[in-house]
């Protein structure tokens, strides 16, 4: 215990900032850093920040002035004050860690000392202090044993004696001096001062007032990390504000735009039916006179024959017969044919209109509102005033500001998270600890491990008081996808691909052999799954015989997508949402393998080992981070927004996670001494 105090305060108080090591020969700057005198030289020597005789700090870079610039360069440390309370208690500290030595009595220099006074500062065997004892002068000195002379509680009780008269204890204080003095000093080289006071009550005063100090301190120290906590809330607040706003910034656009093209596709429409409409009028008319027209030929050429080469006969005969009246009767027909009208420009553009969307969309603007200023100093009042309520704006606010509604409104809300159940997995059959490396929770609430250290899957029933359990022994079972109410899709690593139907027991109704080994599955539609290949680097569609139906592994510029997809899992628009554990990264892609988003999992709210992922009811992306203990939200456009649950709500190195109905959250925790993975089950409220 003893050996632990020293080391504490050692480290604590005696550590040179820049050698790490016990200070040696101290010295004491103006901003109360202490360092070593050679460290302190040697820095002063080689800083490169020098502001002629001033030099910035090692540790809070407060730039300090030299108390005597006359010296050299490389002596200004030792021009500053030495700390006489560093060096006592280096040496105190030295010998207290010592092993127990004996030493001589300071007053008959025969036997080795047993007891030590704190008045004379004598060491004393033991006849020398029996006879110390008895001296009326010395009787009422405070003696303690040897062996603790050297502990810190009473090193403060030691008296110091005058470097003038070495007899004599310092024990008055000259305020005009500001120095210890011996009553002698005092009749001889002080009597002239004033104000000489016993030194004992002068330190009693200063140390009330360093205490009083001390306290301030502590005060003002929490204080600050009051303030530091409210920064980072705000810091994280500002971001999830960020988030929200970019979203619905870009869903105005995709709004915008879908109702522009919308009222495109009307209008091409409108204009497709009105040119239709008229050109099917020319083209009626048009057929109509080209009929005429033949008919007229007709009857123009057998008109000029008869009239060239018939006879007089022939003439009478078809002038008399309905050659003149069906001649007449087409003339007839030309001369009552409408007008056809052609229909250029026949849709004409609202340029107001047009104007108008145009003034709207160059009057969009970004409006900025900042909550009420931190406090970035303590002011004299106590530790707990002065800090307003640093929360997460709400979804309401105040309709007389419109910027300060426009930026609350979009906030996401803080959501807390509510501990339902805690599931032990493991059973009495288990051989080994439990390791569930995948889950699935079923519309009627069963949920589904997998359990790959006992090599297999189980299905739990969750009553209201009981929880049943069945199992299915499996080969090395790896990921679990929901296909039906009743049924789930295991991979193994013997290449098979399990069918297997819950009900009162879990059992395999069929299974097939796959051409690879397949990790990460999920359910993306009807008869198809999407299963990762760490082999290959790639993501299959297989259909429920195995068969690939499609390849996904590059993007649109053939570079690579992933190394390790070991997790996958499907949104409810189709496409595949991907966790790469060795590229750090989370993926969705569309069905035909065009990248949606990529979260690069780095910077301050990055992942550090990405595993299991799957989607909640509101679009969202939820990941577990292994190695941050964590699970985190991503927007649907692949935004950081924010932890969904941490070790504050015991997670513990946790593996799988599945969304079951009305949006409860189940995440598999490992407490590395536990017997037994749990299964924690979150109402995100």
């Amino acid at each position: 215990m003893m050996m632990a105090s020293v080391l504490e305060l050692e480290s604590k108080f005696l550590e040179c900032h820049i050698c790490l090591e016990t200070y040696r020969r101290p010295k004491t700057i103006p901003c109360l850093h202490s360092f070593c005198e050679q460290c302190l030289n040697d820095y002063i020597s080689n800083c490169r920040e020098l502001q002629g005789h001033r030099f910035p700090c090692p540790v809070c870079k407060q730039v300090v002035d030299c108390p005597d610039p006359s010296l050299p360069r490389g002596q200004w440390g030792s021009a500053f004050k030495a700390s006489f309370f560093l060096n006592d208690l280096a040496d105190c500290l030295k010998r207290a860690a010592a092993p127990p030595l004996t030493a001589p009595c300071s007053l008959c220099d025969k036997a080795n000392a047993v007891r030590f006074c704190l008045d004379c500062d004598h060491k004393l065997c033991a006849f020398c202090h029996s006879v110390h004892g008895k001296i009326p002068t010395s009787s009422g000195h405070e003696v303690v044993d040897y062996s603790d002379s050297n502990r810190p509680e009473v090193h403060r009780r030691r008296k110091r004696f005058c470097t003038a008269h070495a007899d004599r204890v310092l024990e008055l204080y000259c305020p005009q001096c500001r120095t210890p003095l011996c009553p002698m000093c005092h009749l001889t080289f002080h009597k002239l001062c004033t104000g000489v006071t016993p030194l004992a009550d002068t330190a009693e005063k200063k140390r009330a007032w360093l205490k009083e100090l001390e306290g301030r301190t502590d005060g003002y120290i929490r204080k600050l990390a009051r303030i530091n906590q409210a920064l980072n809330q705000n810091v994280e607040a500002g971001h999830m504000a960020q988030v929200s706003d970019v979203e619905r910034l870009k869903e105005f656009f995709i709004k915008t735009m879908h109702l522009l093209q919308t009222k495109q596709e009307q209008l091409m429409a409108r204009l497709d039916n009105t040119y239709l409409t008229h050109c099917t009028a020319l083209v009626e008319g048009k057929r109509e006179r080209e009929e005429l027209l033949t008919a007229l030929a007709n009857a123009r050429d057998l008109t000029r024959s008869l009239v060239e080469v018939g006879s007089d006969w022939e003439v009478m005969q078809e002038a008399d017969s309905d050659l003149g009246q069906q001649v007449e009767g087409l003339i007839t027909r030309v001369d009552a044919l409408p007008r056809l009208q052609t229909p250029l420009a026949s849709v004409s553009l609202d340029e107001e209109a047009a104007r108008g969307v145009t003034r709207h969309l160059q009057h969009l603007a970004l409006r900025v509102s900042l909550s009420s200023p931190i406090p970035t100093t303590p002011t004299t009042d106590s530790p707990t005033s002065g800090l307003p309520p640093f929360l997460f704006p709400s979804g309401s606010s105040n309709s007389s500001s419109t910027s300060s509604s426009n930026s609350g409104a979009g906030l996401p809300q803080r959501r807390t998270p509510k501990l339902l159940k805690r599931i032990k997995t493991r059973t009495g059959m288990d051989k080994e600890k439990p390791e569930i490396w995948d889950m699935a929770v079923l519309p009627g609430g069963q949920l589904i491990l997998v359990d790959s250290a006992n090599a297999c899957i189980k299905g739990m029933n969750m009553g209201s008081s009981t929880t049943t359990v069945c199992r299915l022994a499996l080969p090395s079972p790896l990921r679990i996808a929901k296909l039906s109410e009743r049924q789930v899709a295991v991979t193994a690593q013997d290449r098979k691909l399990y069918v297997i139907s819950v009900g009162d027991k879990l059992e395999a109704t069929h299974w097939v052999i796959t051409q690879h080994e397949y990790w990460g599955l999920a359910k993306v539609r009807e008869e198809t799954l999407a299963a990762s290949c760490l082999d290959l680097g790639c993501l299959h569609l297989i259909d429920l015989q195995g068969r690939v139906l499609q390849t996904i592994s590059h993007d649109a510029s053939m570079t690579p997508l992933f190394q390790r997809p070991s997790y996958l899992s499907a949104t409810p628009e189709g496409d595949l949402v991907v966790s790469d554990c060795i590229k750090k990264c989370i993926y969705r892609l569309a069905p035909s393998g065009e990248v949606r988003f990529k979260f690069p999992c780095t910077g301050p709210f990055g992942l550090h080992n990405p595993r299991s992922v799957c989607c909640d009811p509101q679009g969202g992306v939820l990941c577990v981070d292994k190695e941050g203990q964590k699970v985190v939200r991503l927007s649907s456009l692949g935004r950081f927004a924010g932890n969904l649950l941490t070790t504050i709500h015991g997670l513990s190195y946790p593996e799988a996670l599945a969304v079951g109905p009305n949006g409860v959250v189940y995440v598999s925790s490992d407490a590395l001494q536990a017997e037994t993975q749990d299964v924690l089950v979150f109402e995100i409220m």
